[in-house]
């Protein structure tokens, strides 16, 4: 059966007839045992139950049935509509009067009772769906949920929501159920802060379960729901967009001020020494020229690796990452790595402790040469003079863990997380100490990229250790061949 069909009339003045004629069938077999007047009062609650399950109208239909079949069938002469004695006049005018009052009361308790019900749901519904408005950050996520809704609270066979444009362009459409099915078709508009948003339609059968003047409120509403949730995602968005704004001006304001200080410096010093190579005043001796040359030389290097800091950092930040992955030797790159910064780590005695046969990480060597570069150079900046560098690493399970420790400072309490944050410098370990804030960020984008992960604490015995983990390389015959075959010394001295 329908779903609408117990609201058609027709199915109501069956229940109503079929009711009475049921009953009455019933009453038949007790004419010669029961007094009429009992088997009249039985007619009030069969009225009262069709009033109750069809409605006011059926209720009194089937009072009139009632009244029509207890006069055809039990009232003499019977099998006829006359009526001989007046007491059975009364009886009948009572039988109507009563039947028609209970079922009117009746109905209307039972109509009342289901616009309570329906109200509540309604609120109900509403209420969540403006729940849901609140953490909506996307039209795509709430306004599927409300033609939904619609089509539920409205009792309509379909329900669409379009998004238009100013010049009436559709942007956006959602439905729900069938919106080709139904009659009627009825509309409201989407309107917040004075424009319209777009429309929402419901397509609905010729029998409508509630009034106009309630179904039309309800349209209403739920259209003002749609417009307000719309205006809620364009605020959120436009929130968002000055958020990020708001953000990119202080992160490029940031790199400005770090990039020129830290360019300033060794371009300072790259010229005063090019200066003094070619005033003809200077006396140039062989182991002066070599010196100079050396400060270039090291200012220089300076420069690149700042350059490539922030060419890695505009990689990172466009998710370019990974160029590709191979087994990689990790004793090989913290050896080029040490040599490479042998005039950074002078000032340092640089211990490196790493088991023979470390396994190969599954890395681009290039990437993870900039990763040691950055903590190394970080190690260095900030640890006394004089003090050493230790630089270790071991298996860990299916990863291979290597760390980074000093003996300065170490890091404040609370700030192991942000010191991988682009351009954040602990106030414990700067001083004046310059630097851009970008490397150990670039190493976390290069470990996570990876797989791996990083992390920053201070010594026990003071200091500061990061120590980031990569997944181990696959093991093949070549390369465990090779690591068989590798030995490296348990320490290495570096310059100092």
């Amino acid at each position: 059966m329908h779903v609408h069909s117990l609201r058609s009339p027709l199915w109501r003045y069956l229940i109503a007839a079929g009711g009475i004629g049921l009953l009455t069938g019933v009453l038949s077999l007790f004419r010669t045992t029961l007094a009429p007047a009992n088997l009249v009062m039985l007619y009030v609650p069969a009225v009262a139950l069709i009033a109750l399950v069809a409605g006011r109208r059926a209720s009194a239909v089937a009072s009139v049935l009632a009244f029509l079949a207890y006069n055809f069938f039990f009232v003499p002469p019977l099998y006829t509509l006359a009526v001989e004695q007046g007491q059975n006049v009364i009886a009948l005018v009572i039988l109507l009067a009563v039947a028609m009052l209970v079922g009117t009361l009746v109905a209307r308790s039972r109509a009342q009772a289901e616009k309570s019900a329906a109200q509540a749901e309604q609120m109900r519904a509403l209420y969540e769906v403006s729940q849901e408005i609140s953490a909506a950050l996307a039209v795509e996520q709430i306004l599927p949920r409300i033609a939904q809704l619609a089509l539920r609270l409205l009792s309509s066979s379909g329900a669409v929501i379009r998004l238009t444009t100013e010049d009436g362009t559709n942007f956006f459409e959602t439905s729900a159920g069938n919106a080709t099915v139904g009659r009627n078709v009825m509309s409201a508009p989407l309107i917040a802060g004075g424009k319209v948003l777009g429309e929402l339609k419901v397509w609905t059968d010729d029998v409508q379960p509630m009034a106009e003047h309630e179904f039309r409120p309800l349209l209403k509403t739920l259209a003002t729901q749609a417009a307000l949730a719309v205006e809620r995602t364009r605020l959120v968005d436009a929130a968002l967009q000055t958020r990020m704004l708001r953000e990119s001006e202080r992160l490029k304001g940031a790199l400005l001020s770090s990039v020129s200080h830290d360019l300033r410096t060794p371009l300072a010093i790259i010229k005063g020494s090019a200066s003094d190579m070619l005033d003809p005043s200077m006396p140039l001796d062989p182991l002066a020229v070599r010196s100079t040359l050396t400060t270039i030389t090291a200012e220089a290097d300076r420069m690149n690796r700042l350059v490539r800091n922030l060419l890695e950092m505009s990689r990172l930040e466009a998710g370019a990452v990974l160029r590709s992955r191979e087994p990689v030797v990790l004793n090989d790159i913290v050896a080029a790595v040490v040599a490479r910064l042998g005039p950074l780590l002078a000032g340092h005695h640089v211990n490196v402790s790493m088991p023979a046969g470390l396994p190969d990480v599954l890395a681009d060597p290039m990437q993870i040469d900039l990763v040691l570069t950055n903590m190394l150079e970080n190690a260095a900046k900030y640890a006394p003079g004089g003090t050493p560098i230790e630089i270790g690493a071991v298996q860990a399970g299916v990863q291979i863990a290597l760390w980074v420790g000093d003996r300065g400072p170490g890091f404040p309490p609370g700030t192991e997380q942000r010191v991988f944050e682009k351009f954040y410098r602990a106030s414990a370990r700067t001083g004046s100490t310059s630097g851009s804030g970008l490397g150990l960020a670039i190493a976390r984008g290069i470990i996570e990229a990876h797989g791996g992960t990083i992390a920053a604490s201070t010594r026990p015995d003071g200091g500061a250790c990061v120590t980031f983990r990569l997944p181990r390389a696959p093991q093949t015959s070549h390369n465990a061949s090779s690591i068989a075959e590798r030995m490296l010394p348990v320490e290495m001295a570096g310059q100092g």
